[in-house]
């Protein structure tokens, strides 16, 4: 969502004129999926079932640590978030929710990328219970019984890394274990959970489709276990986008078109109703199980009703309720009474009779205008639950809230032990040790001061940050596809400087990378940015030219550059890496250009890191089977594999730290020791992707996660000890 600064914060700097930013979030669900999923895939038609985990546990299972025990990693401030008014806090995406059937102080909640944490005290204080699993990314929760609680694995809307298929706890979600076998499960994100009460081994999944890496979708299905979620079976393929259960035996699904049920527990379906749009989400009410109801996105059909436990339905009327397209959200019925029901979508809607009238309750969006000016909680809904004691709990984009006086008013919940905010980008100010910027996912650039609470000054998903050298007041993210902001005053100040028509005659989805690579030259005062071609600002974003015309640098029709390598020693000097991992270099600045891909494979490439002149260089890759680290010192004419005590996991990034090279990976963070293996320094930070490193002023390492926020290397008594499970 986005904010604009106070007046009094625009008036400080007269040379810039007030942000000129969106009217509406620019949130592609679309394009951040396929920004995640196409680099790890390629050049397979989908990333390798299981392969996240398999390539964590064999690393594991040899794993080298640095004999230096000395540092570790602690979180960077606050797990919260402050934001302008009328949000005031916040944290990361939290995908789920489930709430003890025999305890309503025992709550878990599932994170896009941080994991699930557990409260034992009514959502006073949550703390991170799956921090020694292979998958740090939850689609859906569901408690079995007081004991035995299931969760399955990939955000079923970003989708980072996929899943892991599912885990299980036999102790309330005290500690888990992975326990699915069938390499089905694992290609894909689960979105919803369905346990039995008569029988807590039976288990049904609704299992998300998934993107490919040659840009077309794939179907995923329903799947049932019997035997507590170690074998599955499907019975039911295609791209769903509900299911839930009526009874013991009754269950109901959605999916484009039409709604299908089933009587035997989920092993078999029949279609009950069809021709129905898109978007369908049903819901059924504790208090009456022969009441099911039913939503469309389609402008006719909103809202249908079932008397029958669903075998038959008939179309009602719906006043008031707006219909987006997002491919998040609920429908969900209140437990006291089956006449109140809730639709989260962008916004959560809530009808008392019924469904024939409804009313906005977040009031992110009027329409499809969106204006948070009103909003009560951040927009994008994801989860609701009803707990015993009265307590309505739902989670969104910005973390976990929660109702005690029947849903009139939302509360934001926590505190959290730790942050789930999702970084792309990191940097400290040059200057100002204490000071440090981060760019997030849907939470927007973030500054942290003195390791203190961390305040969000433009939402939207912002990259790298940039400083200009003559200037330490003013810095540079980048948007997503190659729109670029100037910001001042510590961030609250902001100048839109480019869209990606300004560079490229096409759309918003063309050549640009979703996060397109953005680096700076400070000794030579030069800004990069790459769509297929390589642009030069030498005015700090203001004009851009192209540096080599029309020239191509990737293999064409949708590739495009995701990576830029330059060295401050040696402007001249120049590599760019592309997604289908074809590799380029510059020896004139980027007048000319030579393929140096040679023997490397064919993987997308992340991240450069250039010495010297730029003769010697080391070129990262994601994706899974393959080498992915490389070093080559005659400036790309031969390359050797040098990622020995890595594990088996996309690299995303590499930092030249004097004289250490680290690496963050889909699994954290490893530096290159001086008999060329790679190690794990520290201990304090889960498998957590590492998308960004930087220096602080003050000689801090810190590490950007997409998924538990920001990370700092500090000495072994400065570390947090290791936590105790919570029984």
């Amino acid at each position: 969502m986005i904010r604009r600064g106070a007046l009094a914060l625009l008036l400080l700097t007269a040379c810039m004129r007030p942000a000129r930013m969106p009217v509406t979030p620019l949130d592609d669900q679309d394009a951040r999926s396929r920004y995640f999923i196409e680099r790890r895939a390629f050049p397979f038609a989908e990333i390798p079932p299981g392969a996240r985990r398999e390539g964590l546990e064999a690393w594991r299972r040899t794993r080298r640590v640095s004999s230096d025990a000395r540092p570790g990693w602690k979180p960077v401030g606050t797990a919260v978030v402050g934001v302008q008014p009328p949000f005031a806090t916040a944290n990361g995406r939290i995908n789920a929710i489930a709430i003890s059937p025999a305890d309503p102080r025992l709550i878990l909640i599932g994170a896009s990328g941080g994991g699930i944490l557990r409260s034992i005290d009514g959502g006073l204080m949550f703390v991170p219970v799956t921090d020694d699993q292979a998958d740090l990314s939850v689609g859906d929760l569901a408690f079995a019984n007081a004991n035995v609680v299931y969760a399955g694995m990939g955000d079923p809307i970003i989708g980072p890394v996929l899943g892991s298929g599912i885990l299980r706890s036999d102790d309330g979600g005290a500690t888990w274990r992975h326990v699915s076998t069938t390499p089905a499960i694992e290609r894909g994100t689960i979105r919803r959970v369905i346990t039995d009460p008569n029988d807590p081994e039976h288990v049904v999944i609704l299992q998300n489709r998934q993107l490919a890496s040659i840009g077309v979708t794939q179907d995923g299905g329903i799947f049932e276990s019997r035997d507590g979620g170690r074998t599955w079976t499907p019975s039911m393929f295609g791209t769903f986008d509900s299911l839930a259960r009526v009874d013991a035996t009754t269950l109901v699904a959605g999916l484009p078109g039409r709604i299908i049920r089933s009587t035997d527990g989920g092993a078999h379906w029949s279609s009950v109703a069809s021709r129905l749009g898109t978007g369908i989400y049903v819901a059924t009410a504790p208090s009456d199980p022969t009441l099911v109801y039913a939503t469309s996105n389609a402008a006719d059909v909103q809202l249908l009703v079932s008397h029958d436990s669903g075998a038959t339905w008939q179309t009602s009327t719906a006043s008031g309720l707006a219909v987006d397209s997002s491919p998040f959200g609920y429908f969900a019925v209140s437990p006291p009474d089956s006449r109140t029901l809730f639709r989260g979508m962008r916004d959560l809607w809530r009808s008392t009779d019924g469904g024939a009238h409804w009313t906005n309750i977040t009031k992110n969006y009027n329409g499809n205008n969106f204006n948070a000016s009103n909003a009560t909680m951040h927009a994008d809904q994801h989860a609701i639950v009803f707990a015993s004691d009265g307590a309505t709990w739902l989670t969104n984009d910005g973390g976990l809230y929660v109702s005690r006086n029947a849903t009139q008013t939302f509360t934001f919940a926590g505190p959290l032990a730790t942050s789930l905010i999702q970084l792309y980008g990191i940097s400290g100010h040059p200057f100002d040790g204490s000071r440090i910027y981060g760019g997030t996912q849907d939470n927007g650039l973030e500054t942290n001061s003195a390791g203190g609470l961390w305040l969000e000054t433009e939402t939207g998903d912002f990259g790298s940050i940039v400083f200009d050298p003559h200037d330490s007041q003013r810095f540079i993210s980048n948007y997503i596809f190659g729109e670029l902001y100037l910001f001042a005053s510590n961030g609250f100040i902001t100048r839109q400087l480019t869209t990606s028509e300004t560079f490229e005659p096409e759309t918003k989805s063309g050549r640009f990378a979703f996060i397109a690579p953005l680096v700076m030259n400070r000794s030579a005062y030069t800004l990069y940015l790459a769509s297929y071609r390589l642009f030069v600002s030498r005015d700090f974003g203001f004009h851009w030219q192209p540096t080599a015309g029309t020239t191509d640098l990737t293999k064409g029709l949708a590739d495009h550059v995701t990576a830029i390598g330059i060295t401050e020693s040696s402007p001249n000097a120049i590599y760019t890496g592309s997604a289908q991992g074809r590799v380029m270099r510059s020896a004139d600045g980027g007048a000319t250009w030579s393929d140096v891909t040679s023997n490397l494979p064919q993987r997308t490439v992340t991240s450069f890191a250039l010495e010297g002149d730029g003769s010697t260089a080391w070129v990262a890759f994601s994706g899974y089977h393959s080498g992915h680290l490389f070093r080559t010192t005659n400036g790309g004419a031969t390359w050797d594999r040098i990622d020995a005590g890595l594990p088996d996991l996309p690299v995303d990034t590499l930092f030249i730290d004097g004289t250490t090279l680290w690496a963050g990976t889909d699994g954290g963070a490893f530096r290159l020791a001086g008999d060329g293996m790679w190690e794990q320094l520290g201990t304090g930070m889960p498998a957590v992707i590492v998308m960004a490193f930087a220096r602080t002023a003050d000689g801090r390492l810190l590490a950007a996660t997409h998924g538990r926020g920001v990370y700092e290397l500090v000495p072994a008594a400065e570390a947090p000890p290791r936590r105790r499970t919570m029984h």
